[in-house]
């Protein structure tokens, strides 16, 4: 937690929190078309019920009726158009990103601009593919589990039971999305771990402050009484800095247990 601090994580925080939701909008577009090209429209809708488990209600809100907008005055050039734009504006905020991970590690940025636009383009379609494949865990186990048990000849507790391995499953795959982030996006060059206390504890934090931000939103604030119109834009933004506080904080927990284990101050592999 000193760290944290010390490293001015929470204005790193706030300007992630800011570049991410520049990118929030033209990434959902780009990520229905990604579902739309697979003929997997439908599970964007299933997305977007989850996501409105997980966000306060004016900020789902406020997302689907961008998203409707959109979807209202698409066509196919501008379609096309929409997903460079939404590849190149979603990278700029992994660039923020990798900004702050080097800044958690205390690491330079020596890589080029040339490495650092082609990595940032790279992680986000390679972010898409992931979010593809857990919104088809999430939509599609329960029916599959359905079908075998029935082909099994196994009860309805058994496809119960493996309709619920969806929620598992789609942590597993959070926590390898964090975990790949804190790998691929510093300025450092270690041994790849799938598993690592930081993307644990970021998204447990994560999670934590989810639930309880939500019902602190629901049942006592009242921001369109202070901002009006934009109160729903406002709760997004705070609902985002808390995202990127949780990765942060995880960032610098294995930062320090680095630090711990090697005594090079998070400077493994610097300038590779």
């Amino acid at each position: 937690m000193r760290e944290y601090f010390d490293d001015d994580m929470p204005t790193y925080a706030a300007a992630l929190s800011y570049d991410v939701f520049l990118a929030l909008f033209p990434f959902l577009l780009f990520l229905l078309a990604v579902l739309s090209f697979l003929d997997l429209g439908s599970l964007f809708d299933r997305l977007l019920t989850v996501a409105g488990k997980v966000l306060p209600p004016v900020a789902f809100d406020r997302v689907t009726g961008v998203l409707g907008e959109i979807d209202r005055a698409e066509d196919g050039g501008l379609l096309s158009f929409g997903i460079i734009s939404a590849v190149w504006i979603a990278s700029a905020g992994l660039r923020s990103t990798m900004r702050a991970l080097n800044q958690a590690y205390d690491i330079p940025e020596q890589r080029p601009a040339v490495k650092r636009y082609p990595i940032s383009v790279l992680y986000t379609v390679a972010l898409a593919v992931l979010i593809t494949i857990a919104t088809v865990l999430m939509a599609a186990l329960p029916a599959m589990a359905g079908k075998a048990a029935v082909w099994l000849g196994v009860g309805s507790a058994a496809a119960w039971f493996w309709s619920w391995l969806r929620i598992p499953a789609a942590i597993v795959l959070v926590i390898t999305a964090v975990s790949l982030i804190y790998h691929f996006g510093p300025n450092r060059s270690d041994r790849l771990r799938i598993l690592t206390p930081g993307s644990v504890l970021a998204v447990g934090a994560w999670v934590i402050a989810t639930l309880a931000f939500k019902a602190y939103v629901s049942q006592f604030a009242r921001y369109s009484v202070i901002y009006g119109s934009v109160g729903a834009v406002i709760v997004l933004l705070l609902y985002l800095s808390m995202s990127a506080s949780a990765l942060l904080l995880g960032a610098e927990l294995n930062s320090e247990i680095l630090k711990r284990r090697t005594g090079t101050a998070g400077r493994v592999g610097e300038g590779s």
